[in-house]
């Protein structure tokens, strides 16, 4: 279309330019949205990790029960949480 740019009329020039402005602000908004959503990404997956963690560790803590519950029980709760 560039080549062609040249023969045409200065409105329609005008309007070319226009469209091409508006198409390169539609690309440009949606690669920082892209960029913005690989951040955030990032972050839930920190975020999943770090709770998943946690989770373990209140699993490994509940096999440190005493007398409290029957050994089929306190059996249960150490496979589960290794």
């Amino acid at each position: 279309m560039c080549v062609y740019a040249a023969f045409l009329p200065l409105t329609e020039l005008i309007v070319l330019f226009k469209d091409v402005c508006i198409d390169w602000a539609q690309a440009h908004s949606q690669a920082h949205r892209w960029r913005e959503e690989c951040t955030l990404l990032v972050e839930e997956m920190r975020c999943t990790v770090v709770t998943l963690m946690a989770r373990a560790d209140e699993w490994v803590e509940r096999t440190k029960v005493g007398h409290e519950v029957s050994e089929d029980i306190a059996c249960g709760i150490c496979a589960f949480a290794h």
